[in-house]
């Protein structure tokens, strides 16, 4: 077997490393909750760091011990932990880790979840997707509807029968975006050089430069079958924001925009975004909460 190509070596390093990046996506979904954080400059990149380096770590050492129990050539099945315990005669830690996973994963779909209806509700109040979604229930105090569209979708998803194929197509997704943001800081370094900035990208431009050419490396090791999904998708989502986003968004339509209706489901109460009434020309916002309705929440203080 060839030491330098093929399924192992320096090319099933690479090869392996664009599968891997699934286990990474997860924590790039933080930042989709910097709203709901009470210091969001602060704590949010120090978690996105912490959690990246601390699963890495657990992730070599995880290696380190799985190349110990079984010849690496024998790790290539379908459950290698279990496989290589199994193996060594420790069938009893196989069924933990197989626990493990079965939980790790549920954790996993409910921060996609949550993430996903944050990223539908802030493109709701955006008017990049249907206003309804960018509104906030009182009685739950959470984009509730924006929660109901992400669930739905996932269940439809679910009955698609290669559902486990979509992997791929989520981590070309996922690393698309990462070459996107790094595009995006070299861009706005040069034409918005005042802008404030929650986070500074530190050696500007040799960190974005090094992402860009990583991502980008890593999104040309996965299979053409996903290219192929990832460019039907992404003419999908072009055609929802040249048909339906660029004529109802909140930036083309600024001087008409209705910040009466604020970001609350209507009739519920709330915090509602209006302007003073005593200088009603200004562009100054304010936020009030509105008394709620006597019989809202009823059945949760119950």
């Amino acid at each position: 077997m060839d030491s330098s190509f093929g399924s192992f070596g320096v090319m099933g390093i690479f090869t392996a490393a664009s599968s891997i990046v699934f286990a990474f996506i997860g924590f790039d979904l933080i930042a989709t909750a910097s709203e709901d954080a009470r210091n969001p400059r602060k704590t949010v990149p120090q978690g996105m760091l912490l959690g990246v380096g601390a699963v890495t770590i657990l992730y070599v050492a995880m290696a380190v011990v799985l190349v110990g129990l079984r010849p690496y050539a024998l790790l290539g099945g379908a459950a290698p932990v279990s496989e290589a315990m199994d193996a060594v005669g420790v069938g009893w830690a196989a069924d933990v880790v197989n626990l493990g996973a079965l939980l790790a994963l549920m954790t996993v779909i409910m921060v996609v979840l949550i993430a996903q209806s944050r990223v539908l509700f802030n493109m709701g109040r955006d008017g990049l997707l249907p206003k309804s979604l960018g509104r906030v229930s009182r009685v739950y105090s959470s984009p509730a509807r924006a929660a109901s569209a992400a669930g739905v979708a996932a269940v439809v998803l679910t009955l698609y029968p290669k559902v486990v194929d979509l992997e791929e197509l989520l981590v070309i997704g996922a690393l698309f975006c990462f070459a996107f943001c790094a595009v995006g800081v070299l861009r706005l370094r040069r034409t918005e050089p005042n802008l404030e900035r929650g986070f500074r990208v530190p050696m500007v431009p040799l960190v974005p430069l090094l992402s860009l050419g990583a991502t980008l490396w890593l999104m040309l090791n996965l299979k053409t079958s996903t290219w192929w999904m990832f460019i039907v998708w992404m003419v999908f989502g072009l055609a929802v924001y040249g048909l339906y986003g660029r004529w109802h968004s909140r930036l083309a339509n600024e001087e008409s925009w209705d910040f009466e209706i604020g970001d609350t489901d209507p009739g519920r109460g709330g915090l509602q975004a209006i302007r003073p009434i005593d200088t009603p020309d200004t562009s100054e916002l304010r936020a009030v909460r509105t008394p709620p309705k006597s019989n809202r929440g009823k059945h949760m203080r119950n």
